[in-house]
Order: C-alpha cells, then sequence, then structure tokens
C-alpha cells in the first residue's frame, strides 16, 4: 500500500532502509510477505534510534562494540590529560560521558558490559588527571556530584542500570498513553498526561537526590577519620564552581596543567609528587610550608591576584571608589 499510495503524498519507500524485527515462529511469512520490496527480515535484532532491541546476544554484541569504542576515546583523553587536565576533565564531564547515557537509558540490563569503560576510567583516566597509586576508597567519592565532594566521574557499571530505571519511571506516563491507542485525545486526558508526566519526572528527582545523599555518607565514612574535615569544606555550596566551570580563556578560567593538578591534589588532601625534601629558606618542605613561605614572594601574589580580582569585579558592578 506505501509503495502504491505513498508517491501520491510525496513519500517514496525504500525498503532497502528498513528492517522488520520478527519472532523465528513468523520469519518465513515475514520473508514470504516481504519478497522483492528489499525490506531486511531478522530474528536477531535491529539498532534503532541508536539503541538495540532484539536477543540478548545481538544486545550485548551491539552494546560491546560501542563500549569498546568509547573505551579507545576515553584512553585518547587519557593522554591529552597528561599535558591538558583541565581540558581533558571538561571534555570528559560535559561531553565525552553524555555519548553513553542514551544506551543506558533505552537498553536493559548492559550494566555489566561497562566494566571495560570503567577499567579504563578507573586505570587510565583518573591516574592521568590526579597522578597515580590512588587510594582506593577514594573512587566511591570521585562518583559523586562535585557539589558533594567529588568529580561526577560516575562508576559506568551502577550508572547503566540507575540510569535505565529512572527512565522506565519517568516515561511511565508516556508509556501508558501509547498503549491505550487512542485515535484522539481529549482535554481532560492531555491535562492529566501532563500533570503524571511531571509528577514522575518530580519523584524521579528525588529519588536521585537521595540516592547521591546516600552515597555520599557512605562514601564519607570509608573516608579516613582525620579527612573528614576535609570532604565537608569541598562539599560545601560553591567550593567546586571551578571545576564545572568551562575553561575559557577570555574569562580568566584556564589552568595550567600544574594548578589543576594542585588544586585536585589539594582538594583530596593527595600527597605531591617530586617536590623538593627542603625548601629555599632551610626549612623541611611540607604542603602547609610551601603554602605559606614568604621567600620568592608567592604569598604577596597570590594575596594581590585576590584583591586585584575584587576590584576588578566591584568595577564592573559599577563601584567608582
Amino acid at each position: 500500500k506505501l509503495c502504491e499510495r505513498g508517491p501520491g503524498y510525496g513519500y517514496f519507500p525504500n525498503g532497502a532502509k528498513s528492517m522488520l524485527l520478527v519472532k523465528p515462529q513468523h520469519l518465513s511469512r515475514a520473508q514470504e510477505v516481504f519478497e522483492g520490496t528489499g525490506v531486511v527480515v531478522t530474528v536477531e535484532g535491529v539498532r534503532y534510534l541508536g539503541s538495540p532491541i532484539g536477543t540478548a546476544d545481538f544486545k550485548a554484541t551491539y552494546v560491546s562494540g560501542k563500549v569498546e569504542e568509547w573505551c579507545k576515546q576515553v584512553e585518547l583523553l587519557s593522554a591529552i590529560a597528561l599535558s591538558e587536565p583541565q581540558c581533558a576533565y571538561s571534555g570528559y564531564s560535559m561531553g565525552l560521558s553524555k555519548k553513553w547515557l542514551f544506551l543506558m537509558r533505552t537498553t536493559s540490563d548492559i550494566g555489566n558490559l561497562f566494566e571495560p569503560l570503567e577499567e579504563v576510567i578507573s586505570n587510565s583516566f583518573l591516574p592521568a588527571i590526579l597522578g597515580p597509586n590512588l587510594p582506593q576508597h577514594l573512587r566511591s567519592v570521585f562518583a559523586l556530584p562535585t557539589r558533594d565532594g567529588g568529580l561526577g566521574i560516575h562508576s559506568t557499571p551502577s550508572q547503566a542500570e540507575a540510569e535505565f530505571s529512572n527512565s522506565v519511571q519517568a516515561t511511565a506516563p508516556l508509556k501508558e498513553l501509547i498503549l491505550e491507542q487512542r485515535l484522539s485525545i481529549d482535554d481532560e486526558r492531555a491535562g492529566r498526561f501532563i500533570s503524571d508526566s511531571k509528577e514522575a519526572k518530580s519523584d524521579v528527582v528525588k529519588k536521585k537526590r537521595k540516592i547521591q545523599s546516600t552515597e555520599k555518607e557512605s562514601a564519607r565514612s570509608n573516608i579516613p577519620e582525620n579527612e573528614r574535615r576535609l570532604f565537608d569544606e569541598i562539599s560545601a555550596r560553591g567550593a567546586s564552581s571551578w571545576l564545572t566551570a568551562l575553561p575559557l580563556k577570555e574569562h580568566g578560567f584556564v589552568l595550567n596543567k600544574q594548578q589543576f593538578h594542585d588544586a585536585l591534589l589539594l582538594r583530596y588532601n593527595l600527597p605531591f609528587q617530586n617536590i623538593p625534601l627542603s625548601c629555599a629558606c632551610g626549612k623541611v618542605n611540607t604542603l602547609e610550608h610551601c603554602l605559606s613561605c614568604a621567600l620568592g614572594g608567592y604569598v604577596y601574589m597570590r594575596h594581590n591576584n585576590i584583591r586585584d580580582l575584587t576590584a576588578n569585579i566591584l568595577l564592573e558592578a559599577g563601584c567608582k571608589d
């Protein structure tokens, strides 16, 4: 019918671009009906809008292929992070990590297939921006949102299961409406759908925040007691704004390799590598001494930078004195 009537409406069917997924018992009949049309008939599976539909083997093969591709991209980003860690982190958190969200939200039971990606993130990307020999307990901290003291670098296997569950819950009102198969939707049903959708999305946000709060407390309990005060400080409101800011040079948001790397080490109380045992002033070169030694004028430079920044902000705000 489409081939007969479609051209009259400006629609020209192309069977080669169409795929029909059927159950095994219907394969012969489907091949008979669509013979000569160019439509590909299969019982294995198809890709639809970037998500696999079909058998478990087809789904596993498709997802594994995508994960392998993303692993290579994370490895490439890890290499970039050795010289430009801030750009690499921004590229990951605001770009690359969004690539697998759609697949996670539309495909069930694929958490275990993301384990290779988690290994690359833990063994290549995180050491590239933070340094080697990271404490194991910090992986759960890095998975937290930046506002909770983390880096927003999720554990992909657990993220996959959570994203699919949230997607099912958020789209439940739409699924219900589709299954009703109405020819038309009256105002009352449309209003109920909008209300149910808003409520479902709100419930998902509340659930996510509750889970994040639980994960935060769990991560905090695994941190050595003498470091929990620091964790509370970096979880304070606004303490992580510098992490989520894009490295835009015109706004002065760019940090060089040493600045970004050192800021992360300070954030998580990680040891600094390859620093002299003693300061040029003659005292033992501890982290606290590095931040307070007056030799070289770095303390005054930091003070003056903050002073000048404050003055510039006040000028932009219209203050003249």
